[in-house]
């Protein structure tokens, strides 16, 4: 039986049930390689000393308890006083409280976007080139006899389009831009069709229906 480091780890800080112990003393009693390991451990463990997580004392009194209560049930938290020698004295409490009620605001800005929904820079337009979308109306593959239609994404803003079948044009007008883009009409395609979108000095080409 091979003893692995976590095991002679838990070993060594008496963390393992009566039964896996003496599981491990009889493979330490078989294997020299695996007491050398523990040897190691608790050398390593005997010559991390110990951390002080003490404070140094800093010379200054502790509050009396109750004070920070006390401070924030006042209802004059956070408006101006005179020190002792007149000079004006501004509770930090206000700015406190309006960080963290920004931090607030920004977290339910950003769990406002829910899963399933495009958010608004997804929703614009997603890249640099001219995408051409072909979609049948029953939502599958496009095959002969389907009716399409056709969405565009381009970089946004109104120019002229032009869409071919085939070489001839069945559609052309302005086109205003943007994230899938439906353009108006559908169409029939009864065979394998080349359809060919031109956007501006942008063309793409695609065959459906084979």
């Amino acid at each position: 039986m091979t003893v692995s480091w976590l095991r002679l780890e838990q070993y060594a800080l008496g963390e393992l049930p009566p039964d896996q112990a003496a599981a491990v003393e009889a493979a330490l009693a078989a294997d020299p390689d695996a007491r050398a390991r523990l040897q190691a451990i608790r050398e390593d463990a005997r010559a991390l000393a110990p951390l002080d997580l003490s404070l140094p004392d800093s010379g200054l009194p502790l509050p009396d308890e109750g004070t920070v209560e006390e401070e924030l049930g006042e209802e004059e938290l956070g408006e101006e006083e005179l020190g002792e020698d007149g000079g004006e004295v501004v509770s930090l409490w206000p700015r406190v409280f309006g960080g963290v009620a920004l931090l607030a605001a920004a977290a339910a800005v950003l769990v406002a976007v829910l899963p399933g929904e495009e958010s608004a820079v997804e929703a614009g337009f997603k890249g640099g080139e001219l995408v051409m979308s072909v979609e049948a109306d029953h939502g599958g593959d496009v095959v002969a006899g389907d009716r399409i239609q056709v969405r565009v994404t381009c970089a946004p803003g109104e120019r002229d389009a032009a869409l071919r079948a085939d070489g001839e044009v069945v559609w052309e007008g302005a086109l205003a831009c943007g994230n899938r883009v439906r353009l108006p009409g559908a169409w029939t395609v009864d065979g394998p069709t080349e359809l060919c979108l031109r956007v501006g000095e942008e063309e793409v080409c695609e065959v459906v229906g084979e």
